[in-house]
């Protein structure tokens, strides 16, 4: 239901282009975080239902700024869906209709995450992709299963992409708690469905039709699926991410936005009667000018919030960037447009 797809063919400027799939609109902001403030893993609340000690849950103080999407709202709470941090990490959480987490107690040395803050987590706290791999490759986090804000009635069963300034990307999938990792410069396209390794393998018959693989095809074919499955949506990432011209100088925030567009649903998408979950919004992450974008699908206008001035100085802010049944109006570069707020992860 979501897609992602990094381009680094040119390593001078690495952009992430990224859209958000659902059965109906979900409340949204765009919140800008300074460094140095503190996270916590889970909220109060999810810490008494579960009867977590305080001493169980993750804490961190961010060391670097980061702009996010988060889902949600105050009434509801928040997750982590989408953001870059001040380091030019770019992280997008997708829906991994695979995942599947450990509901057993915590061990004395595991640390509580909510799989909401997962995101904040990773751009709060690292730089590139080599540190994200490290850091859960070495540490007993226990990711905590919540629903989706705004839709109580969805599990947030996540996996991760991350991906750096220098093009480095890391796919990470979660099953009966376990963390496996998949990293490789090539793994540049992502959908919720089937498992990644499942996704690699589509990749590997598709590249071979297009004569893209190693082994020469005589007789290639160059088509893609047009339809908006999962598989058909990773496929179809997969032929615009590798048909591009090797010497062509273009803008890779254009070309990403391009690309990922032709994996979007279109608004209320219905096959047999049945309404199928629809792209309610994409986002754009520049690694060169540390430019973040918001497009929601209901508008026709673009948003976009960059950091300026010291990381550090000032406090929390957010705008509104998706209400369900009001259309979007803003447009152009949002950061004088954030208001102060709280912190819904402290």
């Amino acid at each position: 239901m979501c897609t992602r797809i990094l381009n680094n063919i040119d390593p001078n400027q690495v952009t992430v282009g990224r859209n958000l799939d659902w059965k109906f609109m979900l409340p949204a902001y765009l919140y800008r975080f300074v460094a140095g403030r503190y996270g916590v893993g889970i909220s109060v609340e999810m810490m008494e239902t579960l009867g977590v000690k305080d001493s169980q849950v993750l804490r961190w103080k961010a060391k670097y700024a980061s702009i996010v999407t988060l889902v949600g709202e105050d009434s509801v709470g928040f997750g982590a869906s989408d953001g870059m941090n001040s380091a030019g990490l770019v992280v997008n959480a997708l829906l991994d209709t695979g995942a599947s987490y450990d509901r057993s107690s915590l061990s004395q040395n595991e640390k509580a995450l909510s799989v909401l803050r997962w995101a904040q987590f990773v751009l709060d706290c690292f730089a590139n992709v080599h540190e994200v791999q490290h850091f859960f490759s070495n540490n007993d986090i226990r990711l905590i299963e919540e629903s989706v804000p705004g839709a109580p009635d969805s599990k947030a069963l996540l996996h991760l992409a991350v991906s750096d300034k220098k093009g480095h990307s890391l796919i990470i999938e979660v099953s009966d708690g376990l963390m496996s990792f998949y990293a490789d410069d090539n793994y540049t396209v992502m959908t919720n469905q089937p498992s990644y390794p499942a996704q690699l393998q589509l990749m590997q018959y598709w590249l071979f039709q297009w004569d893209k693989s190693p082994e020469p095809n005589l007789s290639p074919v160059y088509t893609a699926p047009g339809g908006c499955s999962p598989t058909q949506r990773f496929e179809r990432g997969c032929f615009y991410r590798y048909m591009h011209g090797e010497n062509a100088e273009v803008d890779r925030l254009a070309q990403v936005r391009s690309m990922v567009t032709t994996c979007s649903t279109p608004l209320h998408c219905q096959l047999n009667e049945k309404q199928v979950p629809y792209t309610l919004w994409s986002n754009l992450s520049d690694t060169k000018t540390r430019t973040y974008y918001f497009q929601n699908t209901e508008a026709l206008s673009l948003v976009w919030c960059t950091f300026d001035g010291e990381s550090g100085v000032g406090g929390n802010s957010r705008l509104q960037v998706s209400t369900p049944n009001k259309p979007c109006t803003q447009l152009g570069l949002m950061n004088d447009k954030l208001l102060p707020c709280d912190d819904p992860f402290a």
